[in-house]
């Protein structure tokens, strides 16, 4: 099983070498981006270091994840759909690719839970 790693100009590298991966994974910075909401909820792009895509495809690598505020007394409302906890919205395979993906997740959520002055 291939794992992957970021190098510091967020160029991908494959591996065989499970512990060579885990010793990096281990104090890497993974972070793609990560934008807190007016409703105290988040938004996280993250590289996971695992093929997610379970195909012959591109390997998806990153995510976005859209984290409800935990004191949250109702589900927010995104895409018709309603969330309480913590729900994956996108992969994605390359850095550029989740990071332009983060930017435009957080605009479509900020749209919908309007502006700190309605």
């Amino acid at each position: 099983m291939l794992h992957y790693m970021l190098r510091p100009d967020h160029s991908i590298e494959a591996t065989h070498d499970l512990m060579r991966w885990a010793t990096w994974f281990e104090t890497a910075d993974r972070h793609v981006a990560r934008t807190k909401l007016l409703d105290g909820s988040e938004v996280s792009t993250v590289f996971l270091g695992i093929d997610h895509s379970h195909t012959k495809r591109k390997p998806l690598l990153f995510e976005t994840a859209f984290l409800v505020h935990p004191n949250t007394v109702e589900p927010t409302t995104y895409n018709g759909r309603q969330y309480w906890h913590c729900e994956v919205l996108d992969r994605y395979s390359t850095w550029a690719e989740a990071e332009v993906g983060h930017m435009e997740t957080v605009e479509r959520i900020s749209a919908r839970l309007g502006s700190p002055h309605e």
